[in-house]
């Protein structure tokens, strides 16, 4: 089932990179990036998102196991 799912996440990524191949320009608070595909900053925000969000429940996790410690 796993192995489905992440082949069927594979495949949606791949499809969005390829359609969404034109280049674009980010503009913040004054600094412009170069020109690249609009795909590349929208995946790279994904998996800016999913490393914050697997580093952000690994904290959290080792609190609960902390607690749990504590109170044996």
């Amino acid at each position: 089932m796993t192995g489905a799912l992440t082949l069927a996440l594979a495949i949606v990524v791949v499809v969005f990179v390829i359609e969404n191949n034109h280049p674009a320009s980010l503009l913040f608070f004054g600094w412009s990036s170069p020109s690249l595909p609009f795909a590349l900053y929208i995946v790279s925000a994904l998996l800016i998102g999913v490393g914050i969000g697997v580093i952000l429940s690994w904290v959290a996790r080792a609190r609960v196991k902390q607690k749990i410690s504590r109170t044996e």
